[in-house]
């Protein structure tokens, strides 16, 4: 689609929804702190319910989500024009702590459901 073009979803080209905003920039938050070591003090909300009465999560299903995303954001980053990436196994949310991987789930959870962090 040429530059300028609007996408049948109201957005022009170039530019994302702001939900998929707001997820690559939780992303990005997340990664920054694995990079620094803040991730470890980053909790989940040990009291937190999913809405519509969901289950809680298991270990096996954050271990498929974050390694998809891992997955995901490194097939972007190496197809991206402009950008060479070197040999990687991703931005490494399938490495973080338990906990941390609750946290995030968590936070990922509420952006999709509408709700401000």
């Amino acid at each position: 689609m040429p530059t300028g073009a609007v996408y049948p979803n109201g957005y022009a080209s170039g530019h994302v929804d702001p939900v998929t905003h707001v997820v690559i920039m939780l992303l990005s938050s997340w990664f920054r702190a694995i990079e620094d070591g803040s991730v470890v003090h980053r909790m989940p909300d040990w009291d937190y319910e999913r809405p519509g009465g969901k289950t809680l999560w298991t270990e096996e299903q954050l271990d498929a989500l974050f390694t998809a995303i891992d997955e995901d954001v490194t097939k972007e980053v190496r197809t991206a024009p402009g950008m060479k990436m070197q040999a990687t196994d991703g931005p490494g949310f399938c490495r973080m702590d338990l906990p941390q991987r609750l946290a995030l789930a968590q936070q990922l959870e509420q952006v999709l459901e509408g709700k401000t962090l």
